[in-house]
């Protein structure tokens, strides 16, 4: 199924397969090291706003509830 975290990995393996080019091995390493952490960062954020938007549905909908019983 195609969901962010498969598109962020797909993307993180690609790019440290180009990464496996730069022959010096300390910068690899921090590039790396930066794929990895916008990866994590990436997923944090989505998954973030994906909450933040489940708990805004839920919230309208309980609102909604308690508007329609008072009438």
């Amino acid at each position: 199924m195609f969901t962010v975290d498969t598109l962020v990995d797909t993307a993180v393996k690609n790019t440290k397969s180009v990464l496996a080019y730069v022959p010096n091995e300390e910068v690899r390493t921090g590039f790396e090291t930066i794929v990895d952490a916008h990866a994590d960062f990436t997923k944090t954020v989505y998954n973030t706003g994906l909450e933040l938007a489940k708990q805004s549905f839920e919230s309208m909908n309980q609102y909604t509830a308690v508007k329609t019983a008072k009438k």
